[in-house]
């Protein structure tokens, strides 16, 4: 059985506890176990988390999900390219997967 750790971004959680619950459905449908869930303020912070998951010797893999709302200005491709980078940097640094949705 595959062991997961989940973050999951507060900010907008209107639209990411939707999201969680569909992580935790899609795991249990793959007789996946989400080991560990730890709330974010959101998205720029989940990397520190997803890293902190990844080096526990019970979790196989981390989901991350969050919402980044499109503003006005380029501060939501900032925080999009930021986090999507520092999570890369956890699946590579820890060896284990860390998608991000």
């Amino acid at each position: 059985m595959v062991s997961l750790g989940l973050v999951v971004a507060r900010f907008n959680d209107s639209v990411t506890e939707p999201m969680a619950e569909a992580a935790r459905e899609a795991a249990a449908e793959r007789d996946a176990v989400v080991v560990d869930e730890v709330a974010v303020p959101g998205a720029y912070d989940s990397p520190l988390a997803a890293d902190r998951l990844a080096r526990r010797d019970d979790v196989d893999a981390v989901a991350v999900v969050g919402a980044i709302v499109t503003g006005d200005t380029d501060h939501d491709r900032v925080i999009a390219n930021a986090t999507a980078e520092k999570l890369t940097g956890v699946s590579l640094d820890r060896d284990t997967p860390s998608p991000s949705a």
